[in-house]
């Protein structure tokens, strides 16, 4: 019984140890590992913070309209603004329900 926990706990680590591995570089799967400081031409509706947490890198993940994840310098004028701008959106939209 007991073996049979411990292979149990060895296939879970495995299991997470290839979905880590398997991430494609540059592309959303776990986490933003490289960022960019351009200014994407489509529309952006939200955004998450990332912490720095290696092979996570400090980011600002914008959500297109279409649902693509964009991973942004979180110190480039235009991303300050762009969360300043989502932010005051989201606290209006709660503040409309809340009144409702």
């Amino acid at each position: 019984m007991c073996s049979m926990k411990i292979m149990l706990c060895m296939a879970l680590l495995v299991a997470v140890a290839v979905v880590t591995v398997s991430a494609d570089t540059g592309k959303f799967s776990t986490c933003c590992t490289r960022v960019s400081s351009a200014k994407p031409r489509v529309q952006i509706v939200d955004f998450l913070l990332q912490e720095a947490a290696p092979p996570c890198v400090e980011a600002i993940m914008f959500i297109t309209k279409e649902g693509k994840i964009l991973c942004s310098k979180p110190n480039v004028p235009w991303v300050i603004q762009k969360v300043k701008e989502i932010g005051q959106k989201k606290k209006a939209q709660e503040t409309k329900e809340n009144n409702e």
